[in-house]
């Protein structure tokens, strides 16, 4: 606004400059409706292009440490490394005992969501009964 205020300053013409504001009033509208009128992008979820290799390695160095007999360590941090926490959450089950819930949360979580078509993020966490 202030750039109009300058130009009626320094002398130029009032009624090209209602011209100009008139014009792009009128396109912001018709920005706006096109905007509108524009459907929402799909949110469908996108995924690394080398996902699936870099977790079919990771499977596969984690067999292989299962495999050997000094590897357990190894295929236990592997594990580790895919999972942030886990949080176990008692449910009834109608009678006087609570049965566990588990929430996976991390790397595995999104595995399993992705696998079992699950439609919610990666991030989010995956229950486990």
């Amino acid at each position: 606004m202030e750039i109009w205020h300058a130009d009626l300053q320094a002398g130029t013409p009032a009624e090209p400059i209602k011209d100009r504001m008139a014009q792009l009033e009128a396109r912001q509208k018709q920005l706006e409706a096109d905007l509108a009128a524009t459907p929402a992008k799909d949110a469908a979820l996108r995924i690394h292009p080398k996902m699936a290799e870099t977790y079919h390695a990771r499977i596969k160095a984690l067999i292989t440490q299962l495999a050997e007999p000094d590897g357990e360590g190894d295929a236990r941090e592997a594990i580790r490394s895919l999972i942030d926490k886990i949080v176990v959450t008692p449910v009834p089950t109608g009678g006087k005992r609570m049965a566990p819930q588990l929430d996976l949360h991390g790397a595995l979580a999104g595995i399993l969501a992705l696998s079992l078509g699950d439609t919610r993020k990666p991030e989010q966490q995956k229950n486990l009964r």
